[in-house]
């Protein structure tokens, strides 16, 4: 069976998740429930009556909460989105990984359980090996 994944993290980092998803595809796994968030362009600003943006909440939790793999990625900054994706992973007592290349410490972060990685390497080398 495939390994899903999901990464979470602002979408002004959809271009650093996207490549580091890239990787992880490429060693066969796949995002969990085929949903890939960064393809969603916003550029024009979020159009709030489509049905799409609608159901983007949804499918964003429901592919955090499914996914064999969540890892939050942060850099430049945070964002409530990936954080209400890594509490609700976290109360369902679901394994978490961090990087942290940046970004604010928050509150959240210290909630027991999470395992830390300062960068994508390290935490590549931890799960795949060198």
């Amino acid at each position: 069976m495939q390994t899903t994944f999901y990464i979470a993290s602002p979408f002004i980092n959809r271009f650093a998740v996207r490549e580091f998803a890239s990787v992880l595809i490429e060693k066969g796994w796949c995002w969990s429930d085929n949903h890939d968030w960064t393809l969603k362009s916003f550029a024009e600003g979020p159009d709030k009556s489509d049905p799409f943006w609608n159901s983007w909440a949804v499918r964003d939790m429901h592919a955090a909460l499914s996914a064999d793999v969540f890892i939050l990625l942060l850099k430049d900054k945070t964002s409530a989105g990936a954080h209400g994706e890594l509490c609700a992973r976290w109360a369902l007592h679901r394994p978490i990984f961090a990087i942290r290349q940046g970004g604010d410490d928050h509150l959240f972060h210290k909630l027991p359980g999470i395992v830390w990685f300062d960068t994508i390497e390290e935490w590549m080398q931890a799960t795949f090996g060198p």
